[in-house]
């Protein structure tokens, strides 16, 4: 019986999925360099020819993962606007960002990028992508026609990257509709406000 192309697309999300679970499980537990491709396909209960047939090295399913990850990343970034000509900062509720609710879904990745000595290359990459969008997406305010535009998208990107670090270190403590919260507390806070306590 021939299975319809919708059936095996199914199969082989799902046994890509399994594989890349696999995988992350694996680095938790030991160097990636340790990891062999039979270590990944019996924990994916899959059999070495599903493996080569999408992968010729375990690199590859890494950067497949992450691929998928900063693809992730740059829709949930975008959600709260994707549909709309211009959003004002203070049209920006909690719910619409979703950066949050993407992290917590990749939660076992993120550790191993923030949280271990795993991928700390890519954490550069990470702070790159937000830094990215922030150039792309972010119209300059009336009044900011001072400020370089490079070094305001490179103080955004390490903001939102830190409050993901400290959020990962925490141990996801808090929701993401929290932490979303405390975002935009964070970017609305006027400088001028801020007190700085003097040493005694």
């Amino acid at each position: 019986m021939k299975l319809s192309s919708e059936t095996t697309d199914r199969r082989i999300k799902k046994s890509k999925k399994a594989m890349q679970q696999a995988l992350l499980e694996w680095m938790e537990e030991k160097d990636f360099k340790s990891i062999t491709i039979t270590n990944i396909v019996q924990r994916a209960d899959v059999n070495r020819g599903t493996f080569y047939k999408h992968y010729d090295y375990k690199e590859q399913l890494l950067e497949d993962i992450m691929d998928e990850i900063t693809a992730d990343l740059k829709e949930a970034f975008r959600k709260p606007y994707k549909s709309k000509a211009m959003l004002e900062l203070p049209e920006l509720t909690a719910p619409s960002v979703k950066i949050f609710e993407h992290v917590l879904k990749h939660d076992h990745f993120y550790t191993l990028v923030i949280a271990s000595n795993m991928l700390t290359g890519f954490q550069y990459k990470l702070v790159s992508i937000l830094r990215g969008l922030v150039l792309e997406d972010l119209l300059q305010a009336a009044g900011d026609e001072g400020i370089d535009q490079r070094l305001q998208a490179g103080y955004h990107s390490h903001a939102i990257f830190g409050l993901i670090v400290e959020w990962v270190h925490g141990g996801f403590e808090h929701k993401p509709d929290y932490m979303a919260e405390q975002l935009l507390l964070i970017i609305r806070n006027r400088p001028a406000e801020v007190v700085f306590k003097a040493e005694n």
